[in-house]
């Protein structure tokens, strides 16, 4: 230890003899000491990284807390020889602003970047920097959390998104065949039902150009066949071969395809579409009613028109069917199938009913799923009316819905967007 006579020459040296004034701060520099003490010793207990800079671009590491010192591997002994730049790279080119007027005190702004340590790898990190004044000095404090981990999980997160969304797709995808599928199943179930149908129209005529061959004959033998009797015979047989061809043109046309939205007409798409079925049906002692609420109204929709016909289609052979057997059974005497057309504010209705005896309580609601059928084996599939709610709900943005109604009646309606 030094003796007297060096400890008063040392304080007389540095200034603090007895009646040295600078003796007089002692107690203030004390409390200082004891409340960066206290400071620091609060910080070192915070999992974030803190550090304070010189302000400015090539501004000094002042100081930090454990955290920040045990990541980056720098003491506090060695802080000087280290600037924000050289500890820090900011992601995606961001930049601090160090205008001392525009760099408002306490404006935190929070950025992403790397952590350059000594003795570990690289650290993406989330840090804030703020502005801040004491004593008339400008400082930079620095306060930064590990995001490694945080980055993995959404990395993690993206893959599995990715993931799950290529496997979504892929389901839709194979829905979409299977629904590819099942339209075609019902497609070619109504055609042999529509050949039934050809065969029902073409008939009549093929009957009438009979006799008129026959009468033709018969009219030659007795000398009749002058140039009015063959104008009227041309005439006859033209209508009935006119007749015959517009039967394929209607039948051909339901068979094209066609996925291009537009304007419908709804109620000429219902009359070409019964002209397809109506002879099976007058054949079948079972009445046609077609009820227009305003003929003078036209009813305009958007959609595609060879799938509204098949939906039509679909719902009045599922009538014909039921009314058939009630005939068949002997339950009615006389079956009717009725298509009724109104609008109702924003709205454009199809009604297809028919007593054909209704659908019993216990299976209405399932009507509509696929592969759900009440016929024999052989007769039907289940997928007429499952396609036909499809279509309309997802195609025509419609909805299609069955009801049980008094006296044996079933009532299907078609619910579309009126074109304005």
């Amino acid at each position: 230890m030094p003796n007297n006579n060096n400890k008063d020459m040392f304080n007389k040296i540095i200034g603090l003899g007895e009646s040295s004034p600078v003796k007089s701060y002692y107690p203030e520099l004390r409390k200082r000491l004891k409340e960066l003490e206290k400071f620091r010793f609060m910080m070192d207990g915070i999992n974030d990284f803190i550090a304070v800079f010189e302000f400015g671009p090539n501004g000094k590491l002042l100081d930090s807390n454990k955290a920040f010192r045990e990541i980056s591997c720098i003491s506090r002994k060695d802080t000087n020889d280290n600037i924000l730049s050289s500890i820090v790279t900011f992601n995606n080119g961001q930049t601090v602003n160090w205008d001392q007027n525009n760099a408002n005190e306490h404006s935190t702004v929070t950025y992403t970047g790397v952590l350059h340590s000594r003795c570990y790898d690289e650290l993406p990190v989330e840090f804030k920097l703020t502005p801040m004044n004491i004593d008339d000095q400008r400082y930079l404090v620095f306060i930064g959390r590990d995001i490694k981990e945080r980055l993995e999980k959404e990395n993690m997160l993206t893959k599995l998104n990715i993931m799950l969304e290529e496997k979504l797709e892929k389901v839709i995808q194979e829905k979409l065949k299977h629904q590819e599928m099942m339209i075609k199943q019902s497609r070619m179930a109504a055609m042999g039902e529509m050949i039934g149908n050809i065969a029902h129209q073409w008939r009549q005529p093929l009957n009438s150009l009979g006799l008129y061959i026959q009468d033709t004959v018969d009219a030659f033998h007795l000398n009749q066949l002058d140039k009015e009797y063959l104008e009227e015979f041309i005439d006859n047989s033209m209508n009935q071969i006119n007749f015959m061809s517009k039967t394929i043109d209607n039948f051909r046309n339901y068979y094209k395809p066609n996925k291009a939205k537009v304007v419908l007409d709804v109620h000429k798409l219902i009359k070409e579409t019964l002209s397809i079925i109506e002879k099976q049906l007058e054949a079948n002692n079972i009445e046609l009613r077609v009820i227009v609420e305003d003929k003078n109204n036209k009813l305009v929709s958007f959609g595609y028109a060879n799938e509204l016909k098949q939906v039509i289609l679909n719902l009045i052979a599922n009538a014909y069917d039921a009314v058939k057997h009630s005939i068949d059974n002997h339950s009615i005497d006389q079956g009717f199938i009725e298509v009724a057309l109104y609008e109702k504010g924003k709205h454009i209705y199809i009604e297809v009913r028919d007593n054909g005896g209704g659908i019993h309580d216990k299976i209405i609601n399932k009507i509509f799923e696929p592969y759900f059928t009440t016929k024999q084996e052989g007769e039907g599939v289940g997928i007429g009316l499952y396609m036909s709610k499809l279509i309309i709900e997802n195609n025509m943005e419609g909805s299609l819905t069955g009801i049980n109604s008094d006296y044996g009646i079933t009532t299907f309606i078609i619910k579309m967007n009126k074109k304005i």
